[in-house]
């Protein structure tokens, strides 16, 4: 069966979209540091990833999500399992996991965990695992934590 993933990503190389930037821990560190002071960076060196490979693979993914069970199955799982298995896939992706704070949002829900990732120009996008939407944090957010 072919792997959609992997001709994407095949087409992409043909095309010279996905020369990987080296950025390093400093770097990331000091990206982080502008959304929290409370984030933890694994690893000494990633490799970026554009914005719309990590878009085509969000998408992909939708595929093996599970049913959403309220405090079982929730935001803060898609985001792990999002997280794992896109690293899986794209190892060194500076990719991981945010807690945000939403005033906005009704009741509950004002905690919210998402992905997010640093791009090739070192700009940050967040990903909602759980319908694949790429997006820069509204500023009324306010990002608790974050994990790469």
């Amino acid at each position: 069966m072919l792997n959609p993933l992997k001709i994407l990503v095949g087409l992409l190389t043909k095309l010279g979209f996905n020369k990987r930037q080296a950025i390093t821990y400093e770097q990331v560190k000091d990206i982080l540091s502008f959304y929290t002071s409370e984030y933890r960076v694994q690893d000494k060196t990633y490799r970026t990833y554009t914005k719309g490979e990590i878009e085509a693979y969000s998408l992909i993914n939708l595929e093996k999500l599970k049913a959403y069970i309220d405090d079982l199955y929730d935001c803060d799982d898609y985001s792990m399992s999002f997280m794992n298995s896109a690293k899986s896939k794209m190892p060194y992706a500076p990719l991981g996991v945010a807690h945000i704070y939403n005033p906005n949002a009704g009741g509950e829900n004002k905690k919210h965990a998402l992905n997010f990732f640093i791009d090739e120009k070192k700009k940050v996008w967040m990903i909602e695992p759980q319908d694949g939407k790429i997006f820069k944090k509204p500023d009324e957010w306010k990002t608790t934590f974050m994990i790469i």
